[in-house]
Order: C-alpha cells, then sequence, then structure tokens
C-alpha cells in the first residue's frame, strides 16, 4: 500500500509521522540545494552577488567622506543630510 495515502485511518501517531518524514525530505532538499548553490557554494558563479558588496563599501566610503567634510566645516549639516539621503537612494 502507498504510504502517503489519503485519511487517518491508521490513527494520528502514524499520520503525524508521515508529515514529519515528508517534512524532513523537503528539509534535506533544501539544505542540499543550500549546500551547492547558497553563498560560497560549489556550483554558484564567483562573480554572482558581489556587485551589491562593492556598491555598500563606495556608498560607506562615500559618507565617510561626508562626514569628514562635515566635521572641517566645509559644509553644513543641511547639506550633509541631504548628500548622504541621497546617496542611499540610489
Amino acid at each position: 500500500m502507498w504510504p502517503f495515502g489519503p485519511g487517518y485511518s491508521e490513527g494520528w501517531l502514524v499520520t503525524a509521522t508521515k508529515f514529519l518524514f515528508i517534512a524532513a525530505v523537503f528539509g534535506a532538499i533544501c539544505i542540499f540545494l543550500r549546500f551547492l548553490f547558497g553563498p560560497g557554494g560549489r556550483l554558484r558563479p564567483k562573480e554572482f552577488g558581489v556587485g551589491h558588496i562593492e556598491e555598500r563599501k563606495r556608498k560607506k566610503k562615500t559618507v565617510a567622506e561626508l562626514k569628514r567634510r562635515r566635521k572641517k566645516g566645509e559644509i553644513t549639516a543641511m547639506e550633509f543630510f541631504e548628500q548622504k539621503n541621497r546617496i542611499m537612494e540610489e
């Protein structure tokens, strides 16, 4: 008999065990795919997902330069916040 048949005639424990088994199989598949294609995965292209890290570093560097200019008094607080918001929205 097919173990995943409809109905609860076997009882709640057998039915719960079936659901747990199915969840374990899906979980194993998800973990396997994460291992293959997740961050640092064996089958993941090296250049995939690197662009956003470089963009974040560039933004941090630009905001740090703005902070330096603000401390020196080269720009006002209003200009600092306007430029910072513009950079973060890009």
